[in-house]
């Protein structure tokens, strides 16, 4: 290659690396990067921002000194090993803690950022804060739960059931009055329970 046309191409490199930080650091999702160890070479602005860190608090410290003990465990003994031997994992839920002591819970994907001599070596790591989800999740499980209770105290019958006569569901009082289990009850139709 000639002095211009490898100039050229370093420029075009430069200009590629460029563009690929900038888009790392300003992707409106946490992102991190790890060496083999599990330390922190990069993290991006939102991580930054999301975990109320300065860069240089974190850059160099093992990432799962940013989980709860819990998620901490998990990583440690099961996801962090699978990682490690496949290059890949998809949506582990974890719980983060950030630096004011506040707990989100997450969901974590990662994929090989190097390999050397068919091991990996490091990791982008990808992370979307579901503590919001998960909140709205369990409200939706409570209510659910409030309202099977208070069906289940009603003496009427009460049963919910699809297009095709079905049931979905049914009270404590159907169960009682069909002589069956809510399972077994589950698996007739309408018209055969009265």
């Amino acid at each position: 290659m000639r002095p211009a046309e490898l100039k050229k191409a370093d420029e075009a490199l430069e200009t590629s690396e460029e563009k690929f930080r900038k888009l790392y650091n300003e992707t409106p999702v946490m992102m991190h990067s790890i060496d083999n160890m599990g330390k922190l070479i990069d993290v991006n602005n939102y991580w930054l921002e999301n975990l109320g860190y300065k860069r240089e608090e974190v850059i160099g410290k093992v990432v799962t000194e940013f989980l709860t003990e819990k998620s901490r465990e998990y990583a440690v003994k099961i996801a962090l090993p699978s990682f490690f031997e496949k290059g890949e994992i998809r949506n582990v839920s974890y719980q983060m803690v950030k630096n004011n002591g506040e707990i989100i819970d997450v969901l974590l994907s990662a994929s090989s950022e190097n390999i050397h001599e068919g091991k990996v070596t490091g990791a982008l790591v990808v992370i979307e804060d579901i503590t919001e989800r998960k909140a709205l999740e369990e409200s939706l499980q409570h209510s659910e739960q409030e309202k099977t209770a208070i069906l289940d105290s009603l003496v009427e019958l009460v049963t919910y059931y699809d297009r095709k006569m079905k049931i979905l569901w049914a009270n404590e009082a159907a169960c009682q009055s069909a002589h069956m289990t809510r399972e077994e009850l589950l698996s007739t139709r309408v018209r055969y329970f009265s």
